[in-house]
This record gives structure tokens, C-alpha cells and sequence, in this order.
């Protein structure tokens, strides 16, 4: 390993800031940084590729291309501050397509569900379906509300001005048996009908952990971000990298890719605790690799409380972090077809296919069920008919491979694959027969995969699991023991496209003191004026 040459770190030298990671949560705090506050800021990005969880990756030269992260957000045209912040970093340049009327479509042995855009009309539709529960049914569309709200307070008040914190320091106290409960004790004591709790529940993948281990706040939020429907960037997922990169150089930033950091180093100014610089290797997965320590001003970490404070930093903080449940994890089979999946009657809804009755016991990490959808059908004209197959899996089940390479982990591991592939097909099949045959190509990552190109514990795909007091967890705040490194994305507030995104606005703003979000405010209705 040599040492890098003096005018590349005398470059780098030259930011204000420096971010870690350049996921949604990277992105969107360097961006708002620039763009708002002035700030010349530098993204550093381990893989070759940038944009994290919203890039995407193609085989056979092109021709079939697939999502890693992003399968469908929640509506990103309304007029809530996320949305609109959103359109404000990236010009307006992202465009999006709403998915079909029955955005998630829920199939189990003995229940078939479709989720529908529209909140009235949801709840019609689930009243329609389990008249006996009525009452139930129109009270947990409230309750979904008021956590949901809860969650949001609950980081609001360390941004906003003190006159408007000070009422919500009050509120944020509503709510809190609501919210802090599981998912599951909610279910249990509001429904009696066993099938209807799974039904609500069975969207449980996009936060992470079933009914019995979640807080029912974080299946609120989710909930709640999907009655307007969901949508899917035009062009595919790659999009929002590539605009909001554009973007960001215009601010005279940069992103660099394939730098590690590999410590960071941490001391003392006029007795506060600081980030003094970072330890970093340039083409880190190459034999020229270059390694050399970078003094910085300000740090921002997208790359998760768990690598921030158990990995990277040089004295590692918060060893509660250790304990927590981390062994929720995804393999994805990733497919083509050898003809149109609409010819198979698939629409561009997400298909939620489950190998058990639905009336029987709570969801749990061990049931048998996937999450199918076609990337090809959301993003507009493509002839590429292109699938995926996600499913959550106990990273153990790879242990004995942990310390391979990728790529070269051997034939008994291949041979785990292969096995794995036929069964989330067969699971499939139960419920849409005709796919198999049309499987022309499959490809299947697993835990080991996503540890190897996020870096997060066992493969983690959703950070910081969100168990019952998640919201009190120290190390899943914007500010850190430290005066000049922050946490950003989604460990800030939640998991997810808009959830990485809110919780980045979080964290640039509590750096900027007071002023700051009135100052974005002020920037964001300035942009609105005139678009």
C-alpha cells in the first residue's frame, strides 16, 4: 500500500465538510449544505458505484438492469416538508410514476388483499372485508396518525425556533403508550380477528422486524406514508444519484468513490471533544490502493450509528449498540423474463406472497414470505423485463462464510444459493404458476453481499433495529459527543427513502444552530416562487 500524493489531500483539505456515505442520507445533507448554507462540501463513498441504497446495477452489458433499495416511497408530490425539500435540492429534475391503484397486493393461502391508494377508499375496501371489525378498522387509521405525528415531534423541536419548540417539548409527551408499544400489542388488543392482524401487518419487510419485536410507531409512519399510493422514480432508481450529484457539483462539491475510511481520528479543541481528521484508503479493493490520514473541519456519517461508533471511531462510544437484535437481514433473487411480466397479469404493484394462512399466529422473522415486484413495469418504457424477489433471512446462516471474499466464497456456498433460488421460486409459483418458466435469468445476494458493499453489521439492511425505545436511543441523534461530527440518514429517524432524507435535514440543520431552519424554509419558498 502506498501513500497518496500531496495534491490530492491538499484537495481535500479544501472542504468544509466531509461526508460519509452517499446514500439518500449523504446526499441530501451535503446538498442542503451547499446549496442553503454555502458550504463546499466533499461526499466519500466506499463503493465504486455512488448513490448507496438508490443505485442500481446491470448485467449482460446492459440489458437487464434491477433496484438494490429503492422499490416504491411514498408520495413524493405532496406539499409536506420532505416532498418539498426534495424538489428543492434537485431542481424539480426528478420525475416520478405513481404505481398501480392497489399499490401492494397481499396474498396468503387463504386471504387476498389489495392495499389502495386513498385513504377513505382503503378503509372502505378493509371495512368491506371485515365488516365485524368496523369500528377497529376506522380507530387504528387514527391511531396510525397520531404515531406517526408522535415519532416526527418528537425531532422537530431540535431544529425549530424556541418559540415553536417549546409548545411541542410539551406534546411530545402525548402518545407516548401509543407509540412505544409493538406493533403486535397494538394488533392484539384493538382486533379480534387473527387473519385481519397479520393482514396489517404483513408489510412488516419495509421496516425490518415483525409485529412482535417493532414499535408500533415505526408501522405507523410506514403505514401512513403509503395512503396516497406509492411511486417510483421515471427512469429507475439510478435517477435521484445522478440528479442530485449534478446538483451538488453546480454547488462545487464532489463525490469520490471507491475511498474507505478506515478510522476516524478524534481529539481535543480548547476542551471539547472533536474530529480531528480521518484515516482513509483511495481504491481500497485495488493493489495500488493509496492510504494516507486527512485533517477535516466538519464530519457527517450516512454510514449508520453502528459503523460510526463501534467501527470508525478511534475510541469506540456506546457499546449498548452490541446488543441490540441486528440479525434481520435480505436475500434478493434478482431475475428477467423471458417475456412480458403484464402477459403473466403483473401490474407495476408490489406483490406480498406468503406460504401460510393468514389466520393463524403473529408474522414472524422465520414465516415464509416475499416480496415480489417489477422494476421494468414502474419506471416507464422498457423493454428489459427485469424482477425481484426479497426476502428477510438470519444472516447465521452464513456464518461459516464471513471471512470469504466476494465472489470467491466456493462451491458450497454457490450450492446454498442455488438451493435458496428454488425456494423463494417455489414460493412465488404457489401463487403466480406461469413465472417460472419465464425465468430466462437469477441471480441471488445474500446478507454477505450487503455487508460487503454497506459495511453494516451482518448485513443490516434498515440500521438501527426500531424495537420498543428506539426513540430514546442516544447514538440515533443527529448530534454526537463530538462538536463537529453529526449522524445523518436513516438512523437519525427512520429507515427509508423519505426517512433517510427527513433525518439528514435533521442533522444539517441542528449544525447550523438556530437559524438554520428558517433559513431553509426561506430558501425552499424562494425556489417555489419561481417553479
Amino acid at each position: 500500500m502506498v501513500v497518496a500524493n500531496k495534491a490530492l489531500i491538499d484537495k481535500l483539505q479544501t472542504y468544509d465538510v466531509h461526508v460519509i456515505g452517499s446514500g439518500i442520507g449523504g446526499l441530501c445533507v451535503a446538498l442542503l449544505l451547499a446549496k442553503v448554507f454555502a458550504k463546499k462540501v466533499c461526499l466519500l463513498e466506499q463503493h465504486w458505484t455512488a448513490g448507496g441504497q438508490t443505485h442500481t446495477f446491470g448485467r449482460k452489458g446492459g440489458q437487464y438492469e434491477w433496484d438494490v433499495g429503492i422499490h416504491y416511497v411514498g408520495n413524493p408530490e405532496d406539499e409536506k416538508l420532505p416532498s418539498r425539500l426534495l424538489r428543492f435540492l434537485s431542481n424539480d429534475r426528478l420525475k416520478w410514476r405513481k404505481l398501480d391503484q392497489a399499490y401492494d397486493r397481499i396474498r396468503y393461502q387463504d386471504l387476498s388483499f389489495d392495499f389502495i391508494a386513498g385513504k377513505a377508499e382503503l378503509i372502505a375496501s378493509l371495512v368491506d372485508k371485515f365488516p365485524h371489525e368496523e369500528k377497529a378498522i376506522k380507530g387504528y387509521f387514527k391511531d396510525i396518525q397520531k404515531a406517526s405525528q408522535w415519532l416526527i415531534k418528537k425531532n422537530i423541536i431540535n431544529i425549530v425556533p424556541s418559540l415553536i419548540a417549546y409548545p411541542l417539548r410539551w406534546l411530545r409527551h402525548l402518545n407516548n403508550k401509543l407509540g412505544r408499544q409493538t406493533t403486535a400489542e397494538y394488533l392484539a388488543c384493538h382486533f379480534k380477528d387473527k387473519a385481519l392482524r397479520n393482514l396489517l401487518a404483513s408489510q412488516w419487510g419495509d421496516y425490518g422486524l415483525p409485529p412482535e419485536q417493532s414499535m408500533f410507531a415505526i408501522h405507523a409512519l410506514v403505514m401512513n406514508s403509503y395512503l396516497d399510493g406509492g411511486w417510483y422514480p421515471e427512469g429507475g432508481s439510478g435517477q435521484i444519484a445522478q440528479v442530485l450529484l449534478d446538483e451538488l457539483e453546480k454547488c462545487d462539491g464532489t463525490c469520490l468513490t471507491n475511498v474507505k475510511i478506515e478510522k476516524i481520528i478524534t481529539g481535543k479543541e480548547q476542551g471539547a471533544a472533536q474530529v480531528v481528521a480521518l484515516d482513509v484508503t483511495i481504491d481500497h479493493h485495488k493493489p495500488n490502493a493509496h492510504s494516507f490520514t486527512l485533517p477535516i473541519k466538519q464530519l457527517f456519517s450516512s454510514s449508520g450509528a453502528y459503523n460510526t461508533y463501534r467501527k470508525l471511531l478511534d475510541k469506540p462510544i456506546y457499546p449498548d449498540l452490541e446488543e441490540l437484535p441486528w440479525r434481520t437481514s435480505l436475500m434478493t433473487l434478482y431475475f428477467s423474463l423471458n417475456r412480458d411480466p403484464r402477459e403473466l397479469g403483473f401490474t407495476s404493484s408490489n406483490y406480498w406472497l406468503f406460504d401460510q394462512k393468514a389466520d393463524g399466529p403473529f408474522l414472524t422473522q422465520e414465516s415464509r414470505g416475499v416480496f415480489l415486484s417489477f422494476p421494468t413495469l414502474k419506471q416507464g418504457e422498457n423493454s428489459n423485463f427485469c424482477g425481484e424477489v426479497v426476502a428477510h433471512i438470519d444472516p447465521e446462516q452464513f456464518s461459516q462464510w464471513r471471512d470469504t471474499v466476494w465472489k470467491k466464497r466456493g462451491k458450497d456456498y454457490r450450492a446454498m444459493k442455488d438451493e435458496l433460488i428454488s425456494q423463494l421460486i417455489d414460493t412465488v409459483s404457489q401463487h403466480y404458476p406461469e413465472l417460472r418458466a419465464a425465468i430466462d435469468y437469477r441471480e441471488l445476494s445474500t446478507p454477505l453481499s450487503l455487508a460487503f458493499f454497506t459495511q453494516h453489521p451482518h448485513g443490516n439492511m434498515y440500521g438501527v433495529p426500531f424495537i420498543a425505545g428506539r426513540d430514546s436511543f442516544e447514538f440515533c441523534q443527529a448530534k454526537t459527543p463530538y462538536s463537529n461530527l453529526y449522524l445523518c440518514g436513516q438512523d437519525v429517524l427512520s429507515m427509508g427513502f423519505f426517512g433517510a432524507l427527513s433525518g439528514s435535514m435533521f442533522s444539517a440543520l441542528e449544525s447550523q444552530g438556530s437559524k438554520g431552519f428558517p433559513t431553509m424554509m426561506g430558501a425552499i419558498k424562494a425556489f417555489e416562487k419561481v417553479n
